[in-house]
């Protein structure tokens, strides 16, 4: 009996060893075809990366932006230059829990008259010196925080942000802390949108606004040498505009009426990296997927720029959104500008043709 089944073991094994030896030749006669036949061999292709999890398990570092900063949420690059953004964490407890109703004065909004707000959101004082096309400002009381706050409204969506800072100064004279943009949802969803954490130096975030179509938010995050500016897809957090040094003012950041196209105004000073006073475009979709980048379409001379101070001026987009109009103009007692064709006048208006991509004197 125990020769019968030694008899059979051995059996199996060698049918074993031929299934193995007979795939290997085979693979091997594949291989060696495929050289023959193309010059090349294709390897089995490396799982692929899709996804922020996936970068940092394949070991690849983090990062934050701008570099001097900690910033939310954290980005992954793989070495081919893809970039992966952490998903927000929604917040599904505990501010969640309880909810009211706010008004919302009959001038802020044609349409909508009221919006949801958690219970901690009291007395709200609407700011009529912010309002715009898009974006409404108030100030409430967190009665959590047990302190007065500024928020933002979306006027297309009912959507609110607001900043709520904790900062704290060393015996070094040190600041530490963070300032946050918390953000409500309309389906009652609440996240912490962007964190900026301090180390030495006071920073502050001001002057939220919204995109007409109410998907991103602009911001301006001042730091210890000057400002730079910010865009936040309000789905993910990531800032499409991380990679620019884009100094402007609330006002000098222009909205097509479709939220297809940001133009911003692009100032001049010792934090702002792009050189001087300019124009740029920018398709957001294409930016906020990572294959689209802004486009310089105008700059001011940086030697004219400091021999006569502000020149461009009145950024807009044509009815069409097919457009961007802007002036280029020379501050009382300064030089002359020059126009394509050398002539010396006070003041230029320029049209930016988007789809041809020609910018023309008017």
């Amino acid at each position: 009996m125990n020769f019968q089944k030694r008899t059979i073991g051995i059996i199996i094994i060698l049918i074993i060893v031929v299934a193995i030896g007979g795939f290997s030749y085979w693979y091997a006669f594949k291989i060696q075809k495929e050289i023959t036949e193309t010059g090349k061999i294709e390897l089995p292709e490396e799982e692929e990366i899709i996804s922020f999890e996936g970068c940092v398990a394949k070991g690849y570092s983090t990062l934050d932006f701008p570099p001097i900063l900690e910033s939310y949420p954290r980005q992954c690059r793989t070495p081919d230059g893809r970039t992966f953004v952490e998903e927000l964490q929604r917040e599904a407890g505990g501010e969640k829990a309880s909810w009211q109703v706010c008004s919302v004065p009959y001038d802020v909004n044609e349409i909508m008259n009221f919006f949801d707000c958690p219970v901690w959101m009291q007395n709200i004082d609407w700011d009529r010196t912010y309002q715009d096309d898009t974006t409404a400002k108030f100030h409430f009381y967190n009665s959590l925080d047990k302190e007065t706050q500024g928020a933002y409204f979306s006027k297309k969506t009912g959507a609110v942000a607001f900043i709520i800072e904790n900062i704290e100064v060393d015996d070094h004279g040190n600041y530490k802390g963070f300032n946050k943009i918390k953000f409500i949802y309309p389906n009652r969803e609440i996240t912490t949108l962007y964190t900026n954490n301090l180390n030495v130096y006071r920073e502050e975030l001001s002057d939220i606004k919204f995109s007409p179509d109410g998907k991103y938010i602009s911001f301006i995050l001042y730091v210890y040498d000057g400002q730079r500016n910010s865009i936040i897809d309000v789905n993910t957090g990531n800032d499409i505009l991380a990679g620019y040094d884009i100094y402007c003012t609330r006002d000098e950041m222009v909205w097509s009426s479709n939220g297809k196209y940001v133009a911003i105004n692009n100032d001049i000073n010792s934090y702002a990296g792009e050189g001087s006073e300019s124009v740029f475009i920018g398709d957001v979709r294409d930016m906020t997927e990572g294959d689209g980048r802004l486009t310089k379409v105008f700059e001011v001379e940086p030697k004219e720029y400091y021999l006569k101070g502000k020149q461009i001026d009145k950024l807009n987009f044509g009815q069409d959104n097919k457009d961007i109009y802007f002036l280029v103009v020379v501050p009382e007692g300064g030089l002359s500008a020059i126009d394509q064709k050398g002539n010396l006048i006070e003041e230029v208006r320029y049209k930016y043709n988007i789809s041809n991509q020609e910018l023309l004197v008017e």
